[in-house]
């Protein structure tokens, strides 16, 4: 099982969209969605049962804390 970390997964549009590809893939993919300390979490995501951790994106012991047992990072940004 591949364990991706999604920043920014829980914004309604991409993030969503991202988290909820990786949904689609149960038995290969697991998100984790990364989120800022001051920011809620969505309705939506609540009742996915992701988990979501909390993070300072401006700390290194905060990320690498939250990182641990990921296996890759997702980082939805719209194209330009």
């Amino acid at each position: 099982m591949i364990t991706v970390a999604v920043a920014g997964g829980t914004s309604p549009g991409l993030g969503r969209a991202v988290v909820t590809a990786i949904q689609e893939y149960p038995d290969k993919l697991q998100a984790i969605v990364l989120s800022r300390e001051s920011s809620k979490i969505p309705e939506w995501l609540q009742q996915t049962g992701i988990e979501v951790r909390k993070v300072d994106y401006n700390s290194a012991e905060s990320l690498y804390a939250a990182l641990q047992g990921v296996h890759t990072v997702g980082l939805p940004t719209p194209s330009r």
